[in-house]
């Protein structure tokens, strides 16, 4: 394991839309037993958590789907991204065109808009694991923080309001005004809530449950 190689003995886990995959699997073999750096805590934002209540932009049904997939990867274009990645945000027109060019250049970096199709299969992965990801995100013990854009039309605001149900240890802050992308909508508030949770996790003590809704502005 890379973290093993980089001699990496604790840390505390943050994660974010598909990343939150990777900490449910991170969690599962944790539970399991398995041999893994200490995890001190978990900061998790906006994702589909619960696919049953996760609601996918139109490219992203195409996207998933086996046959289509590839083709809409590869009729992907600046003119299709443009319409559509605007509406994960609360307020898009927040960010300028130089902003959308330069997330446009992320995906098509290294040739990633061909590889769209393949990404999306994290939302096919989601549904074949099921429990084995929300089990062990239900029953985590440690500090434990939700940071969620309210408006999120994607990972909906319902999605964490079960989270927060089903474990009572959990932190929630919801941020209304702000969708998808809480720490490019509003970095202010992230990061003071981030550094909250990282001096909550390093002294060791518990957390109890509680919904948080800051005042915007």
């Amino acid at each position: 394991m890379l973290m093993k190689s980089l001699n990496i003995e604790s840390f505390d886990l943050m994660s974010h839309d598909m990343g939150n995959s990777v900490a449910c699997e991170f969690l599962h073999r944790r539970e399991t037993g398995e041999s893994l750096p200490e995890l001190r805590s978990l900061l998790m934002l906006n994702g589909g958590v619960y696919m049953d209540l996760h609601r996918p932009l139109l490219t992203q049904r195409l996207l998933r789907t086996p046959w289509l997939g590839p083709l809409t990867a590869r009729l992907s274009t600046y003119r299709v991204f443009r319409q559509q990645y605007p509406a994960v945000y609360a307020n898009p027109d927040q960010f300028n065109e130089s902003h959308y060019r330069a997330q446009w250049s992320l995906i098509q970096h290294g040739g990633g808009n061909r590889t769209l199709s393949g990404v999306a299969g994290y939302m096919r992965e989601r549904v074949r694991f099921g429990d084995r990801w929300t089990g062990p995100l239900e029953r985590f013990g440690l500090p434990f923080t939700m940071i969620w854009g309210k408006e999120d039309p994607i990972a909906v605001e319902s999605i964490a309001l079960r989270l927060a149900e089903r474990n009572s240890l959990a932190k929630l802050v919801m941020l209304p005004g702000i969708g998808h992308y809480p720490q490019l909508e509003d970095p202010a508030t992230v990061s003071i809530e981030i550094i909250g949770h990282l001096r909550n996790a390093s002294s060791g003590s518990s957390q109890e449950h509680r919904q948080h809704m800051p005042v915007p502005g």
